[in-house]
């Protein structure tokens, strides 16, 4: 099995731990997974993930731009939208800066973090020293992939489709619900109302929160589809279990099926996430 099949199969059983185990800590297990099984180090595998969260992180605030904007131009506005897209803006604009700081940080100034780590721990012996100065160089490593632009074109291809997909499939669950048939901007403009529910129910689910975002991404999704028209809680509700449903069993059943094939069980996936991500010894498989 090549690296790139390989490294599918690991996102998509990451997923699904992040469906079953609290607090997103599947992004940590899947770092470790795509790490240990693809000949990288684990830290390493973890950096991939950041860069992953990262570009997740710009595409939404492209997202909320070109909503913001498409809102301003509607006859009839959604009417709460700007504040609370303006919100959402905030902080995933802060979060981008943060992130991207610290990205080029790491890309651009490794010898005053080789020399920062070996200051902070001059206590400790020398083959631990020489441990961590080793996780922080493959951890570094799996941001080179952003040094070279020719990656980029491809990615924005990619994020664009995935994101198309999300909406498609919220658009359809609208019309399954019957959505489309009420006042607002649920029937005048099903696709842009669309968005605007994906985009709300996206910002829910980024937060921190028991397994696959029970509770968090409900409400988001029901505040979502009130600001388009639907004015009843139970059809919102409704609505919300069943986007959320369909994604659960998704990533449960793909999920499993590369678990199954790449010989794992869930006993090691709970083990990973007991170990805060598997990152003892940093070693490769």
């Amino acid at each position: 099995m090549c690296i790139r099949d390989s490294s599918y199969a690991l996102q998509m059983v990451g997923y699904m731990a992040n469906v079953v185990l609290p607090l997103r800590i599947g992004e940590i297990v899947r770092g470790a997974l795509v790490g240990s099984r693809t000949g990288l180090s684990k830290s390493t595998g973890l950096a991939t993930v950041v860069v992953e969260r990262l570009l997740d992180v710009f595409s939404l605030l492209v997202l909320i731009g070109i909503a913001g904007s498409a809102n301003a131009f509607l006859v009839s506005p959604i009417e709460g939208f700007g504040a609370y897209i303006g919100k959402g803006a905030l902080v995933f604009g802060i979060t981008a800066v943060l992130m991207s700081v610290f990205v080029a940080y790491l890309m651009l100034f490794k010898g005053p973090q080789s020399r920062l780590v070996t200051g902070l721990t001059s206590w400790l012996p020398s083959r631990l020293r020489r441990r961590l100065l080793e996780m922080m160089e493959r951890f570094i490593a799996g941001f080179e992939i952003l040094k070279s632009g020719r990656h980029y074109a491809v990615i924005a291809v990619e994020t664009a489709l995935l994101w198309v997909l999300y909406g498609l499939q919220v658009y359809l669950v609208i019309c399954a619900f019957g959505f489309h048939h009420l006042e607002g901007l649920v029937s005048s403009a099903p696709v842009m109302a669309s968005m605007v529910v994906l985009l709300v129910s996206a910002v829910g689910l980024s937060v921190p929160s028991a397994p696959s975002g029970v509770g968090t991404f409900h409400a988001a999704c029901m505040l979502g589809v009130s600001l388009v028209g639907v004015a009843d809680r139970d059809s919102a509700a409704g609505f919300a279990v069943t986007i959320h449903v369909i994604s659960v069993v998704f990533y449960v059943v793909v999920g499993l099926i590369f678990m199954w094939r790449e010989g794992m069980h869930l006993g090691q996936l709970k083990g990973i996430a007991e170990r805060h991500g598997g990152f003892e010894g940093d070693g490769k498989h």
